[in-house]
């Protein structure tokens, strides 16, 4: 009976440990490596979820100029770029789920929220974030009733492309290379370049 015991003992003790590592296995696969936020499979895993909740906002971010950062400074000082830009999202958006879309780009699940603290968070974030010489492109798309989570998403990173492209016409640079081959609808910027990358459809 003894040893009957010690074997249970020890199969239960092998059972919690590959539990424990299961579970760890499986954060690691849903968390960016460089940022430490949610990465795009977790994305794709919650968006299942985000339709029940109501209030809903999507905000999607794009990091402005991060090739040419890197071409200037070096990948190490675009990685702390992103890994601070993350940072300050995580701090004043803590109750939410936050992702890392892409190289350069954040998408944020806002639930139960008004407009009021979205904006004013948002806020803080961008000072935040120009502090260190920084720049984003943030678009914002507000939900108050029965919604679809990708038309959503969809309409917040149109919205982020629109100001994008202002960032870019206000610089007067002449074209935005990480538009190109991006589905998405017109903006009218009055730079034809510019328009041309956002036109393509």
């Amino acid at each position: 009976v003894l040893e009957l015991l010690k074997e249970i003992a020890v199969c239960f003790s092998m059972a919690l440990y590959n539990k424990k590592h299961l579970a760890k296995t499986e954060e690691l696969a849903l968390t960016d490596s460089l940022t430490g936020v949610a990465n795009r499979m977790a994305y794709k895993q919650d968006m299942r979820y985000a339709e029940k909740t109501q209030p809903f906002a999507c905000i999607y971010i794009d990091v402005n100029e991060l090739h040419y950062y890197n071409d200037q400074n070096g990948h190490a000082a675009g990685d702390q770029m992103l890994i601070y830009i993350a940072e300050v999202l995580r701090k004043e958006f803590s109750d939410c789920r936050i992702y890392r879309m892409g190289g350069d780009e954040f998408l944020i699940f806002v639930e139960n929220l008004t407009s009021d603290i979205i904006e004013s968070r948002l806020v803080i974030v961008n000072e935040q974030i120009e502090e260190m010489k920084y720049h984003v492109s943030i678009g914002v798309k507000y939900c108050d009733e029965n919604f679809d989570v990708e038309e959503t998403v969809s309409a917040a990173e149109k919205l982020m492309y629109a100001e994008k492209a202002r960032y870019y016409q206000n610089k007067g640079l002449k074209k935005v290379t990480k538009l190109a081959n991006r589905t998405i609808e017109t903006v009218q910027t009055g730079n034809k370049e510019i328009d041309a990358c956002l036109a393509v459809m």
